[in-house]
């Protein structure tokens, strides 16, 4: 699924406020806003808490039970603007430890 920026972010914020997280993971997600991959620890209805900007680490897998076809993902934090598109990336894993 998808869901928009309420408002703008920064380099800096740790809270992304979107029109909506229904069908979001509800903790150790990632999204992904342009080129960057982020990954947060909660959601409320319209924002993702705890975020970590500019992610880096395995996202996705190409194929069920393929480990070799893991998909790495490195970004790096930038600012976006309202209305920006942002991506769920599918949760395979709990992403706990890496926050």
């Amino acid at each position: 699924g998808e869901t928009k920026l309420s408002s703008g972010i920064s380099t800096s914020d740790t809270t992304v406020t979107v029109t909506t997280t229904k069908g979001f993971p509800n903790e150790y997600g990632l999204f992904k806003i342009e080129n960057e991959v982020i990954t947060y620890t909660g959601i409320t209805t319209n924002s993702f808490t705890g975020c970590v900007r500019g992610f880096s680490g395995i996202t996705t897998y190409h194929a069920d039970n393929q480990p070799s076809e893991l998909v790495f993902t490195d970004s790096s934090s930038t600012n976006h603007d309202a209305d920006a598109t942002v991506i769920n990336l599918k949760r395979q894993k709990n992403y706990s430890h890496l926050v």
